[in-house]
């Protein structure tokens, strides 16, 4: 029964681990934002890289739920353009925690694929997250490498 008291103890957020450490606890929405949202690529690919950056509080876990869509001008839902995803990762007042990391783009992106609409048009993507929300126009397009396959709109590794 020690033992598995111990397992309790150290899967709880806030708990100390084995070593002694805290375990941080799940962040509020008011100790995040979003950063700026920037597209990033042209080719094959348009990444929505998504970062927050750590605004007050005690270190914290994120483990937060984002939804992103994709519009035209007047603001109508484009086919196929929602994914969503959850963003994972520590925060806090120290210098290496202040925001999540961008080391790996597509991990932490919203990946647009296979536009074969045409260039016309403008296109917004809106990013929500718990209390939060951000809208960035994005200005390139993936290609169209396929004709006959559905644009693709996903959070993540692009699937291959």
């Amino acid at each position: 029964m020690a033992v598995l008291g111990m397992i309790v103890s150290a899967c709880t957020p806030g708990a100390a681990r084995p070593d002694g450490t805290a375990r941080p606890g799940a962040c509020a929405s008011s100790q995040w934002e979003f950063a700026r949202i920037a597209p990033v690529g042209d080719g094959p690919n348009v990444y929505l890289p998504v970062q927050v950056v750590y605004t007050s509080g005690p270190r914290c876990m994120l483990d937060i739920p984002l939804r992103a869509t994709l519009t035209g001008g007047a603001g109508v839902a484009i086919r196929g353009g929602t994914a969503a995803g959850v963003l994972r990762g520590v925060i806090g007042p120290a210098a290496g925690q202040r925001r999540t990391s961008l080391s790996s783009v597509p991990a932490s992106s919203f990946v647009w694929a296979n536009w074969c609409a045409g260039p016309g048009g403008t296109v917004l993507a809106r990013v929500d997250g718990p209390g939060h929300a951000a809208t960035v126009l994005i200005g390139q397009r993936p290609e169209c490498l396929d004709q006959s396959d559905p644009m693709d709109f996903t959070f993540g590794v692009k699937p291959g």
